[in-house]
């Protein structure tokens, strides 16, 4: 018994000093000077990686439901997004690419072109994937990020760059390569609104930046919206809404409401849920 103890003891160290290893790792991604572009509209916008510097990660919020210009919007925070998603990096692997990115072959590349130079020639490496999130359709994420995914000596594999430039077009992250449990595939469009007074839930999946009611709470009449959308992670999602999607909803201010029943309520405290106008909606 003292042995197995010692054995679940250890065990537990080397998985904490994994995830702040890990931890660490994402936070230097996301802090990562990638400099300046002509693209960048003359520095108006501010770049991520200038933002970035003097953040607490941990102490955001992994989701954000908020009142964007009137409407009711989600935001996947993602620092946590990639700590959620990914598993450990790969540390052997990120060394393999990180000599070959130094060596004469890449001389003349920058790290994309280095990124699609090794995998060429890496040993056992099966393409799955590589997407940017900007061009995906519905993309819920903080910050853009472009990733490859493979599989890789009977692991499944993601190397994933951050932008944290300013114009989408440049100031990418040198690309770190991490485990996927997913298939390769990130779950950056996937995101659920719940009431956390009636239990309304809406859902967007990939392809489908509207949030549509998947599960209706409360003393909520059926409206009998017809729910039918093609993703790639699961195929064809069917099913029946019972309220109407809550983009559908504007949100206006607590001292601007009227009584209507077909707005959303902003408070200090967050939204306010427009079916049964008591709980708050909250992300997830």
């Amino acid at each position: 018994m003292r042995g197995t103890a010692i054995w679940k003891m250890g065990r537990g160290r080397k998985e904490k000093k994994a995830l702040m290893n890990k931890k660490k790792l994402v936070k230097s991604m996301l802090k990562e000077c990638t400099g300046m572009s002509i693209l960048d509209s003359g520095g108006a916008y501010g770049r991520h990686w200038e933002e970035n510097q003097k953040k607490n990660f941990d102490k955001e919020p992994a989701v954000l439901v908020y009142n964007n210009c009137g409407t009711a919007d989600y935001i996947k925070n993602v620092y946590h997004f990639l700590m959620e998603e990914l598993g450990n990096p790969l540390t052997e692997l990120q060394k393999q690419f990180e000599d070959f990115a130094g060596s004469e072959k890449c001389e003349d590349k920058g790290w994309f072109g280095c990124l699609d130079a090794f995998l060429a020639q890496l040993d056992d490496w099966k393409l799955i994937c590589t997407v940017n999130t900007y061009n995906d359709g519905g993309d819920l994420l903080s910050q853009v990020l472009q990733y490859t995914s493979g599989e890789w000596n009977g692991i499944t594999v993601s190397e994933i760059s951050v932008h944290t430039g300013c114009d989408v077009r440049g100031g990418y992250t040198k690309p770190v390569f991490f485990e996927n449990f997913n298939e390769g595939w990130l779950e950056n469009c996937h995101g659920s609104i719940v009431c956390e007074h009636c239990k309304t839930l809406w859902e967007s999946v990939r392809g489908d930046a509207v949030f549509t009611v998947m599960q209706a709470g409360g003393n909520v009449k059926p409206v009998d919206i017809e729910i039918e959308m093609d993703t790639p992670l699961y195929g064809t999602v069917k099913g029946k809404a019972t309220v109407r999607p809550l983009q559908d909803y504007p949100v206006v201010s607590e001292d601007d409401y009227d009584g209507e029943d077909d707005t959303i309520v902003e408070t200090e405290n967050g939204l306010i849920c427009p079916v049964c106008k008591k709980g708050l909606l909250v992300g997830y």
